[in-house]
This record gives structure tokens, sequence and C-alpha cells, in this order.
């Protein structure tokens, strides 16, 4: 079995970021109780660009849990308020060729975050996301165009923490080698974000490189490291975010897939209540037909 550019690289790139996609940004909704920032500086990674999609699956759908150790819960600054979180989390999405290179894709997240300490802060979180890519051919890069809207409601106070909507656009791009049993990828996602209450507006600027090895004919593993940078546009704040996550990942037919997962994510921020640094456990199926 050998990797390659289809289906089987969009579970490898992406099963292990399918609970971590939720965008509620790194933000300071000085509004609410709880800010926006809390929902997203708990220690968000960014999923993995997936290939072109032009052999992907035309429905999937992800389920599974994660779980995140951070210092700083309460986003004192002070680094003294460490909680474990709970993130269940299921996601839908479909794709379809329109051809001449053009792919569709939409996607569906809905994903609580549950804290185990400090329960108040708890949230429910909906994201969606849908792109229109273009590619040349399977080994070519990948441009995209999209949209991003979510919303934060509070556990507790029934109400809103923030929503927005992103657009959003980027380029990726991948190459097989080693027989087809190694893959190299690479990525850079623009995003401009409008949000209520307004202090979340921003703009970010991701990069992603990352390498995926086949160890055994249904086991590969998978090492990227992401940078990224938000500016806001409303309060005097930016952000440097690095995070690296290790995956392994299993799949146990044509269909189905499942993740281990282990991330480390180092947030500065301006902002000193939004710096913080987390480690993060995931466990996933991914099923795709």
């Amino acid at each position: 079995m050998k990797l390659r550019l289809s289906s089987l690289t969009i579970a490898l790139l992406g099963i292990a970021a399918a609970f971590t996609n939720l965008r509620a940004g790194e933000t300071v909704a000085h509004g609410s109780g709880q800010t926006a920032a809390e929902a997203e500086d708990i220690g968000e990674i960014t999923e993995a660009p997936p290939d072109n999609g032009m052999n992907g699956s035309k429905f999937r759908l992800n389920s599974g849990i994660r779980t995140q150790f951070t210092t700083n819960a309460e986003l004192s600054g002070s680094h003294s308020s460490a909680d474990l979180i709970f993130f269940p989390a299921i996601e839908a999405g479909y794709s379809s060729g329109l051809g001449h290179g053009f792919v569709f894709d939409i996607t569906a997240i809905v994903e609580p975050g549950l804290y185990s300490s400090h329960t108040d802060r708890s949230f429910f979180g909906y994201s969606a996301q849908t792109t229109l890519s273009w590619s040349p051919s399977p080994k070519m890069p990948r441009f995209f165009i999209g949209a991003e809207p979510y919303r934060f409601d509070s556990f507790e106070r029934d109400s809103l923490i923030t929503e927005a909507i992103g657009t959003l656009g980027g380029v990726d791009w991948g190459y097989s080698f080693n027989n087809g049993k190694s893959f190299l990828f690479a990525g850079y996602t623009f995003e401009n974000y409008f949000s209520n209450p307004t202090e979340d507006n921003r703009l970010s600027n991701r990069v992603v490189v990352g390498i995926t090895e086949q160890l055994q004919p249904r086991l590969f593993a998978q090492l990227w490291y992401q940078y990224e940078n938000s500016d806001y546009h409303n309060v005097d704040r930016s952000d440097n975010k690095h995070a690296v996550t290790l995956s392994l990942i299993y799949q146990f037919n044509k269909h189905l897939f499942g993740t281990l997962g282990e991330s480390f994510v180092d947030n500065n921020s301006t902002e000193q209540h939004a710096s913080y640094q987390a480690i993060l456990s995931s466990a996933g199926l991914s099923w795709q037909f």
C-alpha cells in the first residue's frame, strides 16, 4: 500500500486535526465574562493542508475526543491556573470535483470544550468552512479561497461568547517520494475575520510544513510544524503562535482510519493574559465514503 495523493492522503493530513478546526480567534472580547480568547487561546491547532482533492472522497465523517493540559486556563498571564480540558467532537464534510481542476468542499464541526476545574469557562462551539480550490494537476500546487463562520456559547451563562465570519485564501502543495511511502507538504493561509464583538476582528497569516511517512502497510506517522501571526484591528494586540504535532494514523480498511496525536503549543502575545503553553492529546476515527 503506497501513499498517494488521494483520499488516503486527505485522511493522513486531516484526521489528526479534525477536532481542532474550530476558530474562535485569539481575541480580546472585553464585554463577556469569558472572552472569546479563552475558546481559542486554550490551544488550537489548525489542520494541515489536504491535497488538491481531485480524487478525494465525496463524504466524510469524523468523531473523536482530544484532551488538553494548559498552563493559563484563566488567561491571567501568570501561568498558575492549570487545567485539563476535554473536547469531544463530530465533523461532517462533503467534497465534489467540478471539473477542470476545480473542487468544492464544505465542512461542519460541533465541539464543546469541557474544563475539569474551571467549569464556568466551559463552552459549546460550532464552525463551518467552505472552500473552492483549483489545481492544474494532482502534482501541482492547490490554490483556494473560502469562508468560515463560527460561534461560541457559554455553558453556564447560556450566552454568546463570540461569533464571526472569516474570509480566507491560500496555497498548499505536496510531494510524494521514496516509492510513494513518504510525503512532504507545505501550505500558506491568509484569513481576515469580522467578529461580534468587534474587538475580535483580526488578520491572520499561517504557514504549515510537515511530512507523512508510511511505517507499515497500514500504519503512518505524521509530523508537522505551524507558525501563525495574528494582528487585531481594534485593539493593540499581536500574537505569534508556534505549534508542533506528531500523529500516528492506522488504516483499518478502505474507509475507516484511526489516529493518535500529541501536540505542543506556545503562544506569545502582546496581551499578557493571552500568552500560554499547552500540551494536547487526541484520539479519533474517520469514515470516508
